[in-house]
Formats: C-alpha cells, sequence, structure tokens
C-alpha cells in the first residue's frame, strides 16, 4: 500500500483551517482541491534530501529536466513534446495573467467555458479584459461544450482559456470535441491556452487528450500548462511547465514570464518533478485505483435529490443538488450543521446555484464519513420552498 493519511494539525492548511474557522474542530473539509494523501515516498525523500542541504539559494533548471518532463507525457498522454519547447514556471495562476498581459491588447475578449476554476476568470478581468463566459450544456445528463455558442464567442474573441480535464465538472473532453474546437479556433485565429494540470487524473476508459496534439495547426496558436502538483499532492512545491511549439510565441511567453519575476524555479521544485516523474507512477496507479472506488460511493449512496455528475477525470467530483434545492444558503447551512464543507457552485460562476463541488482525494474512512454527513444534511434539510419558510 503506497497512499498513506496527512495530519494537517498544524500544517497551515488553507482547506482545514478554513473548514475549521467556519465549522469547528468536529468538520470534514472537502473543498480545496489538494488531497489528504501524503506525496510518493520517492517526492518526500527527494525533497528532504534538498532540505538537508541547508542553503536554500536561488537555482536554475537542471541537465536532463525537460527530458524527464516529455518522457512523462510521452509514456502517460501519448504525446510526443521535444524538451526545448518547454518552460519551467511556478503556479499556472501566477503565469496565465502573465501571458494575457503580454500577449492580448488591453480590453482584449477572453473566453471561458463556464463553470470555471475562479482564480481562471479572475485573471482575466484583473488584467483588465474582458471576460467572455460560455455557459456549458448538459446533453444527457453530461456538460458539454455548446460549440454554437463558442464559435460565436471566439469569432469576437482574442483568446480561449480552456480547462482540460475539466475543473469542476470532471470531463475529459473527446478527440471529437477537441478537434471541432480546434477548428473553430483556427477559423477565429484564437489564441489558446490550454490548462491541462489535471491531465494525469483520468477514470477508467477515459484518458486525456492534450488540445495541442489533435491538429498540426494548433501547435502554433497554442500554450499548454501541465504540472505534476496535482498528479503527486504537491501543489504548494509549484512546479508547472508551459509547453509552446511555435519558436516565436515560446519566445514572447518566456518574455512575459520573464518580466513577471519567473527567474528562477522554486528551491524543491525540480528535485520533487523529477521523482516524481521517474518514480510515482505505482503510486498514481493506487490513487486512480481510490478515486474509482470513491466515485462508486458516491454513484451508490442514498442522497435523494442529489445527482452525481459522473466525473471522467480529475481528483473532483460535481453533484447536481437541484432536486434537494437551489438555495445554496441553505446546501450551505445543511451541511455545516452537518459538520462538512464543500465549494459551492457559484465559487465557479454565476448560474451554478444548486451545485457542490467535492473532494474525492482522501482517504476512505473520511469519505465514507463524509458522505454519511451529507446524506444526514439533506435529510436534516426542509426539501420545499413553503417547508423551508415554516422551518
Amino acid at each position: 500500500m503506497l497512499l498513506h493519511p496527512i495530519d494537517h494539525t498544524d500544517a497551515q492548511s488553507v482547506r482545514w483551517d478554513d473548514a475549521v474557522a467556519r465549522v469547528g474542530d468536529d468538520v470534514i473539509a472537502l473543498s480545496v482541491a489538494d488531497m489528504d494523501l501524503a506525496a510518493p515516498e520517492p517526492v518526500i525523500r527527494a525533497v528532504v534530501e534538498r532540505a538537508r542541504r541547508g542553503g536554500y539559494g536561488y537555482t536554475q533548471v537542471p541537465p536532463g529536466y525537460r527530458a524527464v518532463v516529455a518522457d512523462w507525457l510521452r509514456r502517460r498522454q501519448g504525446w510526443a513534446v521535444d524538451p526545448e519547447h518547454i518552460l519551467p514556471v511556478g503556479r499556472v495562476v501566477e503565469a496565465v495573467p502573465a501571458l494575457l498581459h503580454e500577449l492580448t491588447d488591453p480590453f482584449a475578449t477572453v473566453v471561458v467555458p463556464t463553470p470555471a476554476y475562479a482564480p481562471v476568470t479572475n485573471a482575466v478581468e484583473a488584467n483588465g479584459r474582458r471576460l467572455l463566459r460560455v455557459p456549458m450544456i448538459e446533453v444527457d445528463g453530461r456538460p458539454t461544450l455548446d460549440m454554437t455558442a463558442m464559435a460565436v464567442a471566439m469569432a469576437e474573441a482574442d483568446a480561449l482559456i480552456l480547462t482540460g480535464p475539466h475543473n469542476p465538472t470532471g470531463r475529459v473532453w473527446t478527440r471529437a470535441e477537441l478537434t471541432e474546437l480546434a477548428e473553430i479556433a483556427e477559423c477565429t485565429d484564437t489564441l489558446v491556452i490550454a490548462d491541462e494540470v489535471h491531465g494525469d487524473l483520468t477514470l477508467p476508459g477515459h484518458r486525456h487528450i492534450p488540445f495541442a496534439s489533435v491538429m498540426p495547426e494548433m501547435a502554433r496558436r497554442t500554450i499548454t500548462f501541465s504540472s505534476p502538483g496535482k498528479t503527486f499532492n504537491m501543489a504548494g512545491l509549484e512546479s508547472s511547465h508551459a509547453i509552446i511549439a511555435d519558436p516565436q510565441l515560446r519566445a514572447r511567453a518566456a518574455a512575459a514570464f520573464d518580466r513577471a519575476g519567473f527567474h528562477n524555479p522554486r528551491y524543491f521544485a525540480s528535485a520533487a518533478t523529477v521523482a516524481a516523474y521517474t518514480e510515482g507512477e505505482p503510486w498514481l496507479t493506487e490513487l486512480l485505483a481510490l478515486l474509482d472506488h470513491h466515485v462508486d460511493l458516491l454513484r451508490t449512496a442514498d442522497l435523494p435529490g442529489i445527482r452525481l455528475v459522473e466525473p471522467e477525470g480529475t481528483h473532483l467530483a460535481w453533484l447536481d443538488c437541484r432536486g434537494w434545492t437551489a438555495d445554496e444558503a441553505e446546501i450551505e447551512r445543511a451541511t455545516h450543521t452537518a459538520g462538512l464543507v464543500l465549494s459551492l457552485g457559484s465559487d465557479f460562476g454565476p448560474g451554478n446555484d444548486g451545485f457542490v463541488r467535492i473532494n474525492l482525494a482522501v482517504p476512505t474512512d473520511l469519505f465514507t464519513e463524509a458522505i454519511a454527513r451529507l446524506a444526514r444534511a439533506r435529510a436534516g434539510s426542509p426539501t420545499t420552498t413553503e417547508e423551508r419558510n415554516d422551518a
């Protein structure tokens, strides 16, 4: 068994400390998208060995580093990447604003399918760009890109930010979907920023396809972000990669990162990444099996009025609670009373009230208790407007 739980006591965990402050000590926090599972032992060992050096100064990318990243993408995602096309960066949520500032004009329009991870949409508006949200549609209960609306939006846009596997819905885009979107991007001459940091986390029957790989023409207009952070629960070490095949676009991106102060990798990032990508695969195999098991627990749970939107990737699940209530204040009240903190749908943009996002990457006993608490929250909550008014 390679998966081991983490004790978050005194760890300054954003997820757990915030939940305790809001609800109290008897709480299960399944909101922020990090794990309650220790990183692979080779990663821990690499960080400890690095720490023992005692000098924590500036570093540079080590020889062979880019080749390790490229080999991982080839083996896990079937994507042949030239190592020279890889630009190491820290956090994607820092890199995206730098790119928008460099590669788009003030007041440019940026398309983002929604629901969407809030730091992505915040980055657009914080940089003075116009955010154009394109709501996804449901087809047979499955969140799907509205290609007609996407084509209209991209016709007036300068850039598209596409997240895949998708956070929060868990969709893994099919080759047909990506090809259609690529054809729209080519026709509308749209820059694509592909956030693929969950690319290694796919459930049985699904495989992540990098957007830049679906058509040769995409190489000149796509910036792809990958990372071991979500995959191996090492996001706090801040190791990500911008993969850009077009030399002119890569040079402009590199200049943007340099101006933003991304001069050196984080001290532990390179060592941890090499360890994860060369020795972490058995750990990842166990993690994916655990996530699949937890999806099955949700799928079979007795939660009237709460529908699991079948996840295909990420370590998150999107729950449609509208059969219970679309009143987020009621969902929050009931779940907090039951000692449970989830991410509310409105955190991912307007029009998502009645949904919640739940973190799957925790030990099974904790996840089982979380489902029991969600069932208690549902059972103890009024189910109709009249009942809520009388309560």
